[in-house]
């Protein structure tokens, strides 16, 4: 019976102590955020779930994301087969849209991240140069909340990431606490 017993606590500590160890939420997030803004590209597919009030759209988008001073996206858009083979570039820093020669300044609000065009690339933005406002783990999930004031709306951005491998999985957006964004990622590749 006393063997039983110290086999077990010592299962426990084991675990207590691996557990706190590889989730320390804060020390991980400020290791991914330092591995992130030392990539020099992100290139990921982006399924993207907008939510306009009035109706659900779906899309999956290319995306490949610049890291840098002067960040910029090239996105290209995949589904809705109406619309595939378009082809955008994205500045961040102006919050300009490009389509061929034409760049469009008006058409995205004030702070981009709000559009199924410009969410993607103002995720990895926030994952790459910004504090995360709180930190927390749901299962083998890192979370990360990002918050900003903005002109339209208080926007919040919450990342999910894999706690193995710091992978950003998916994403949520939310304009005044209704969610407008769902991103999934896959094929994720930094360099």
């Amino acid at each position: 019976m006393p063997i039983r017993r110290l086999c077990a606590g010592i299962a426990v500590v084991c675990l207590l102590c691996g557990c706190s160890a590889v989730h320390d939420p804060e020390r991980l997030a400020a290791s991914l955020r330092e591995q992130y803004a030392s990539s020099t590209e992100i290139q990921t597919k982006v399924a993207i779930q907008a939510d306009s009030g009035e109706e659900y759209t779906d899309y999956v988008v290319q995306l490949s994301y610049q890291i840098g001073e002067a960040p910029r996206a090239e996105i290209t858009v995949e589904e809705p087969e109406s619309i595939a083979g378009i082809t955008a570039t994205y500045d961040a820093e102006n919050n300009t849209l490009t389509y061929e020669d034409t760049v469009l300044q008006t058409l995205l609000p004030e702070r981009g991240g709000l559009t199924p065009v410009d969410a993607g690339p103002a995720i990895l933005h926030s994952l790459t140069t910004e504090e995360p406002e709180a930190i927390w783990t749901e299962g083998e999930l890192l979370v990360l909340q990002y918050q900003e004031e903005t002109e339209e709306c208080t926007v919040v951005r919450e990342l999910y990431l894999n706690l193995s491998d710091g992978i950003l999985t998916g994403a949520r957006v939310f304009c005044n606490g209704t969610q407008t964004i769902v991103c999934r990622f896959s094929e994720f590749q930094r360099t």
